[in-house]
Parts: structure tokens; C-alpha cells; sequence
């Protein structure tokens, strides 16, 4: 599988070069230790914020972040979409009723369908950076207003971060995004209120851009809404 380069977004993105290395993925459907999510989550945004909200997941992989998020997470219904239906672990939708999942291109999804109060990527944008600017359109689309980006990403600033990412397989799209890029996309899209920090997962001394393996980036949907995350 060839490479494409680690950073910015200029290029072009490539459904089948992604359909293809997910298809082969030794890592499909790998369980993640709930508490494992905790200590993510808990490091990053915090426990309560998918509380009460309705959350699309795009991008989710074999779905555990979204089983999390409908039960650890509380939230009201989860929605998620993944690229290569053999991957999602369809037994979380039968067993938790806020959850479903849909196999489908999240580049292809129409602004007219259901809005969400959170819109949730988990380093998934690295994998779509040369095509940003329209899944920025994408996530505005589908958040209602006053509604919540998220997302989870390798921290371009780490040195160690950048190392374990030059040795992993990887596929022909996937490389680093910077904050700044992913920011200035959201803003073009109508998004606002743009905020980034560090972390790994609930260690303390590593929320800074040195020492964090990640980053989380959220921005919110002009508009009113009762109980907005913060």
C-alpha cells in the first residue's frame, strides 16, 4: 500500500485506497476496555459531556466509542457511521436501544438528513484531511444550532506521537492534521467557538502539546441551546 505525505491537505482522497486497507486491517473489530474510554474520555472533555445529547460518530470503526458514549456516556441516542460494515461489532446495537450503526462514506451524507446535538470524529479526520473542507461542511450540516464539534487527534506536536505514527501501517489517505488546519476549515464551514487541548489520556502532566500523545478539538454551531456541552 503506498503512502501519502504526513502532513497538510492537498492531495486527493481516495474511498478505494481506504476501503481496501480496512477490508485487510488485522485490527477489525479489536474490543477496547470500557475502561480504557474512561480514562480517555476523563482526560480529555470530561465524563459528562455527551450527557442527554443525541451524537453522530462518524468514522466508528467496530463501534466502541459509540457503545460507550449510548452507555457510560449517557447519551439520549448515538448514531454510528462506518465506512466498512464488516468492521462494526453489530451486538452493541443489540444490546443497547439508543444505539445504531450504518455502514456508508461519511463524505457522501446530505446536509438535509437528522441533525445531532455532537458531532463526534476519533482519529478519524487524519484519514479524510484532503478531503476537510467538505467534511467541515459535513459536520455543520449535521449539527443542529448550538450544537458540539468533537474530535480526537495525533498530536502533530509530539515528537514521540509522530514517531509511533511513521512506524504504524497506515493507508494511502492518513496523515497528520494540525489544530490550526482543522480550525480554519470549521470556521469556513460556520462553526465557532473553536477550542484544543492536550492530553494523554488521564495523565496530568502530559496536557501539553510536547508531551500529549493527542489532542481534542471542539468548536459549536451558532445558535440557542439549552444544556450546551462546554
Amino acid at each position: 500500500m503506498g503512502r501519502g505525505p504526513l502532513w497538510g491537505t492537498k492531495g486527493a482522497y481516495s474511498i478505494e485506497a481506504e476501503q481496501a486497507y480496512y477490508t485487510a486491517s488485522s485490527e477489525d473489530r479489536r474490543a477496547v476496555p470500557y475502561a480504557q474510554l474512561d480514562r480517555y474520555i476523563r482526560g480529555s472533555v470530561g465524563l459528562e459531556f455527551f450527557r442527554g445529547k443525541s451524537v453522530l460518530d462518524l468514522g466508528c470503526g467496530e463501534g466502541v466509542y459509540s457503545a460507550w458514549i449510548a452507555d457510560r456516556g449517557g447519551a439520549a441516542r448515538v448514531l454510528g457511521v462506518e465506512l466498512t460494515g464488516h468492521r462494526i461489532r453489530w451486538d452493541y446495537q443489540d444490546s443497547l436501544r439508543n444505539l445504531r450503526f450504518e455502514v456508508g462514506n461519511l463524505l457522501e451524507r446530505e446536509p438535509t438528513g437528522e441533525k445531532f446535538d455532537v458531532v463526534f470524529f476519533n482519529l478519524v479526520l487524519h484519514h479524510v484531511r484532503f478531503a476537510l473542507p467538505r467534511v467541515a461542511e459535513i459536520v455543520a450540516g449535521s449539527l443542529k444550532p448550538g450544537g458540539a464539534f468533537l474530535a480526537f487527534e495525533p498530536n502533530v506536536y509530539s515528537p514521540v506521537a509522530v514517531l509511533l505514527h511513521l512506524i504504524h501501517s497506515r493507508s494511502a489517505n492518513e496523515g497528520f492534521l494540525s489544530p490550526r488546519s482543522i480550525g480554519r476549515a470549521l470556521e469556513a464551514s460556520g462553526l465557532d467557538g473553536v477550542r484544543v487541548g492536550y492530553f494523554w489520556r488521564d495523565r496530568a502532566w502530559a496536557r501539553n502539546p510536547l508531551l500529549a500523545s493527542s489532542f481534542w478539538i471542539t468548536a459549536e454551531k451558532p445558535g440557542p441551546v439549552a444544556g450546551n456541552p462546554k
